[in-house]
């Protein structure tokens, strides 16, 4: 059963007044019994990577100093959080009453399992053989009426460890679960770990982009922190979002019931609209992209909200529930043109203008065009119907007015685009 913001505040412990499970000593091991040598190789690289002035300082320190100065063990003492990212695999009964392993697990779309892997400590090193897992296929998309198609990867792998980084900083152990990572079969990743979101909600980080005022396991994620693994400082939950923005995809869900963090993320477009906004405004501001995303995953909006995005041309309302429209002031992507709003002289369905002419008419004078001369392209459309608009209107409302007519005939299956640049043409539907 779900649990809404105000009653997992409610029931959420106080976490700082519990010890840091991380910070646990092993005792009676050295480094050498328990960490893995490569791992530790791997964690020396992070560290470099992240803090390349440091380099000489990083190569001249012994193993001892190295792990000391990243504080994953106190004066040589192994702690759980370096068990965690670098130990042996073989070594992980030394922490009771916990499970130090990942899944990852493949499904399709009717939820049938058709492959798993379990991946065991260190961490460090599982992270990028359980992205090694994941089928991360070409993706390729249209922009600004071009033939040549951009190709980027479905997921971004850097945003892939990141959410995967955040599984490991902030599991919570002591509930001797697997952190899961399941994908639907080029679909989606469900990513999820054990234990109470610390911000308490999503609209916490999404409003103030500040880091928590306290980690579960602190020892661990600074840790990870000084390994340039995750953002202690806040900000990592934004960069997956506008990783996902950057694709067009839908937002990243984040499921914070029942004691467990789940992210979903997307792998493909849900809604053409959504996706043309994207495209087409790289400027729109990250609320409108937050509610323009509810509405494509028919998530219910404010009365403020959608009324704001009714009056941006963002949405239109289709007499049962919000629509998402492409771009009304950025390049069109195929060749269809998406409705624009008209000025308020413009007549609404049933009414006439100067020339006599109700829109009911002027579709079926579009349609009567394609049905004598065959396929056309906006331009043509616009020249053949000069004669039938009302004196007054100039070049600009002539051109809208006829995009919203085959917005309107597309919409309605009357007519099909042929080609995909801006001089696509429009023809009828044969099968009609």
């Amino acid at each position: 059963m779900r649990k809404d913001a105000d009653s997992i505040m409610e029931h959420m412990p106080s976490y700082a007044s519990i010890p840091d499970w991380s910070a646990e000593i092993i005792k009676g091991v050295s480094v050498d019994d328990v960490l893995d040598p490569e791992a530790i190789l791997i964690a020396r690289r992070y560290f470099i990577k992240s803090r390349p002035e440091r380099r000489s300082d990083c190569e001249s320190w012994s193993d001892e100093v190295f792990l000391n100065k990243i504080g994953l063990t106190n004066k040589g003492v192994v702690t759980h959080a370096a068990m965690v990212l670098l130990g042996k695999s073989d070594c992980s009964y030394l922490v009771p009453d916990s499970v130090l392993a990942m899944r990852w697990i493949l499904r399709d779309q009717e939820r049938t399992t058709l492959d798993n892997r379990m991946f065991n400590i260190p961490f460090i090193k599982a992270v990028d053989e359980l992205c090694g897992r994941i089928r991360n296929l070409s993706y390729e998309y249209y922009k600004g009426g071009s033939l040549i198609p951009f190709r980027m990867d479905t997921y971004d792998t850097s945003i892939l460890r990141e959410i995967l980084y955040n599984c490991i900083a902030h599991q919570d152990y002591r509930k001797r679960e697997f952190i899961t990572v399941v994908e639907y079969d080029r679909d989606r990743l469900v990513f999820k770990n054990a234990g109470y979101f610390i911000p308490g909600t999503l609209e916490n980080v999404l409003s103030s982009d500040s880091p928590s005022s306290y980690y579960r396991n602190a020892v661990l994620a600074q840790a990870m922190k000084n390994l340039g693994m995750v953002d202690v400082a806040g900000g990592g939950i934004i960069r997956i979002f506008k990783s996902q923005i950057a694709r067009f995809f839908p937002l990243p869900e984040y499921d914070l019931s029942d004691d467990h963090v789940q992210v979903t993320l997307h792998g493909k477009v849900i809604n053409q609209g959504f996706k043309n906004l994207l495209l087409n405004n790289p400027g729109l501001p990250f609320e409108d992209i937050l509610s323009l995303d509810a509405i494509q995953k028919g998530k219910r909006i404010s009365d403020e909200v959608s009324a704001r995005l009714v009056t941006k041309g963002l949405i239109e309302f289709n007499g049962m529930d919000y629509e998402i429209l492409s771009s009304v002031f950025g390049n069109q992507t195929d060749g269809v043109p998406e409705r624009q709003e008209e000025s308020e002289e413009v007549p609404q369905e049933g009414s006439e203008n100067q020339a006599g002419f109700k829109n009911s008419d002027y579709r079926e004078l579009v349609m009567d065009l394609l049905r004598q001369r065959g396929p056309m392209n906006k331009k043509e459309i616009v020249e053949a119907l000069s004669d039938a608009f009302p004196e007054d209107y100039d070049e600009k409302r002539r051109i809208i007015k006829v995009q919203n007519l085959i917005s309107d005939l597309k919409k309605d299956g009357r007519i099909v685009t042929i080609g995909r640049t801006r001089n696509a043409c429009y023809s009828l539907d044969s099968v009609r």
